[in-house]
């Protein structure tokens, strides 16, 4: 099975932002057009990583007036104690426009992602996908009855959501049908969740302690659904100090969320101050705080044990479409140990006796990229950096994720392994290193592939629902696209740009250090950013 997006089966707001592409599509095939023609003969993203910037770090490769425009902005008061990077160069001759500390090193935030997805693309192209199975590791008789275990090794599909499908629970209903579509009545036996293929499911040690149990910070998994969330809705009662009520959307584990939540007028300032807390020895979610009377929304936390929902919830679908898996869910994590029918975790698709029941494809790693970009998803680009590892070797570590990005990008972008230091893929972590230099050559490079127009178009662009860049610089909705980025005291702004002169232009600004709001820093970029668009070519 194959689930993918498009017009004819999409929701409404799918298929509006499929058509609002449609006219970038236009202008990035024209500029990625431009740009292999010029890196074919030169190899631009290469000339770009190798270039020896004269002067303070480049800012004497830099073309005069236009220097003097965009550093008349940085250089205002508060905007000029920001430590800025920034690196502007002409795709289609390779020529720097503009260079500030192009070398030095900045904590990117979701610019990372570009790294990450650039490398995954690179290696696998953009057809590749993730695959979700069902093994069964014992006989399966005439009457439908599998005689021991069912196995899913698990490979970290990121696209077991909502995103992709009609709901988060989707994918596991079309487990369920594939399998009822083979014949299978019942298991006597488990249903064993494989998770052996990767190390360890911990978030790294460098996030912020206060985000881990936030949907947008949620633990990497082998098999999760929702992106790794749990979605709740609190609903505020009619009267002041009466609980709200607290309900799990979903199945999974009863008991799994629990609510202290109290109603408070809508005048309480303190309310809606919400604090999850995670109770390990009793497996549970508890959910604290006010509320205010008669509201009703719905929060997302980091699922712990998101595997074992994800499998809760599958058996209880296989049960309610009549399929009884008599010995529950088993997760399995130690390669030394048998899944069933004498298969070793980790090599049932090489185990003989093993069969193969239900093979549950992904959209493709183009589409995948595009959800990561877009809204600058976290989970998804942790669970694809995590998938990469698994290219290096038994077991996906995120040290071997790591150091393969560094190595692809090395190879396929000529980045200076220094240039680029990873601790997460997402850029929540403030470990993360990179130059803008680096930003700019693996941006170049991508423009050199076949499907250069389609990572244009994954990447956020002006105006566009539900994008970063939704709110932000009007008026070059068509023509710029881009990746944001931000965490306390950073933000990041790389992508490409069409100018008025008809070039394409590719650019990484970041900012660290501001010590400002966010917005204040992000108008300042965006005036940056308006600048380069607007400056005519210097003689």
């Amino acid at each position: 099975m194959r689930h993918g997006v498009s017009c004819g089966s999409g929701t409404p707001g799918r298929c509006a932002r499929a058509c609002r592409r449609a006219a970038r599509r236009a202008f990035a095939s024209g500029s990625a057009a431009l740009a292999l023609a010029f890196t074919v003969q030169g190899g631009a993203a290469r000339a770009i990583a190798a270039q020896a910037l004269p002067g303070n770090e480049g800012e004497g490769g830099s073309a005069p007036s236009l220097a003097r425009a965009i550093e008349t902005i940085t250089e205002r008061p508060p905007l000029d104690g920001v430590h800025w990077g920034i690196h502007v160069v002409d795709a289609g001759t390779g020529a720097v426009l503009y260079a500030k500390n192009a070398r030095k090193r900045f904590v990117p935030a979701s610019n990372m992602k570009i790294a990450v997805s650039a490398a995954a693309l690179l290696a696998r192209g953009p057809e590749w996908r993730f695959t979700t199975e069902i093994w069964s590791v014992a006989p399966v008789d005439e009457a439908g009855r599998v005689r021991g275990n069912l196995v899913i090794p698990a490979t970290g599909d990121p696209t077991l959501s909502a995103r992709f499908h009609d709901d988060d629970e989707a994918p596991l209903r079309a487990l369920v049908d594939s399998l009822r579509a083979r014949g299978i009545t019942s298991v006597d036996g488990a249903l064993v969740i494989d998770r052996s293929a990767w190390d360890t499911l911990a978030v790294p040690g460098s996030w912020m302690v206060g985000n881990i149990a936030e949907g947008f910070s949620a633990a990497p998994a082998t098999f999760a659904i929702g992106e790794g969330a749990t979605r709740v809705e609190i609903r505020g009662a009619e009267e002041v100090g009466e609980p709200a009520v607290v309900r799990r959307l979903g199945g999974g584990t009863p008991g799994f969320v629990t609510g202290e939540v109290v109603s408070v007028a809508r005048s309480d300032t303190t309310a809606n101050e919400i604090e999850f807390d995670w109770r390990p020895e009793s497996g549970v979610h508890r959910i604290r705080g006010g509320w205010h009377v008669e509201r009703v929304d719905t929060l997302a936390i980091a699922t712990r044990l998101a595997e074992r929902e994800a499998g809760v919830r599958l058996l209880q679908l296989l049960d309610s479409a009549g399929i009884p898996v008599r010995d529950g869910v088993r997760l399995v994590a130690d390669t030394a140990a048998t899944v069933g029918g004498g298969c070793l975790a980790g090599s049932v698709r090489g185990c003989e006796g093993a069969v193969p029941l239900v093979r549950l494809e992904s959209p493709t790693l183009l589409e995948i990229t595009r959800a990561l970009l877009e809204p600058s998803q976290n989970w998804i680009t942790e669970q694809v950096m995590r998938s990469l590892g698994a290219d290096a070797g038994p077991l996906a570590s995120r040290v071997a994720a790591r150091d393969t990005i560094v190595a692809i990008l090395a190879r396929e972008a000529g980045v200076d392994t220094l240039d680029l230091s990873l601790r997460d893929g997402s850029g929540l972590s403030a470990y993360n290193l990179v130059t803008p230099q680096a930003l700019t050559a693996i941006l170049a490079r991508m423009l050199e592939t076949p499907w250069a127009a389609g990572w244009r178009d994954a990447l956020a662009a002006p105006g566009e629902e539900e994008s970063t860049l939704e709110h932000r610089l009007g008026g070059f909705e068509a023509t710029l696209q881009a990746k944001t980025g931000t965490i306390s005291n950073v933000n990041a702004l790389s992508g490409y740009l069409d100018d008025a002169a008809g070039r394409t232009l590719i650019f990484s600004i970041l900012t660290n250090g501001s010590g400002l709001p966010a917005p204040v820093v992000q108008r300042v970029m965006d005036e940056v950013v308006a600048t380069i668009a607007r400056h005519p070519p210097d003689d």
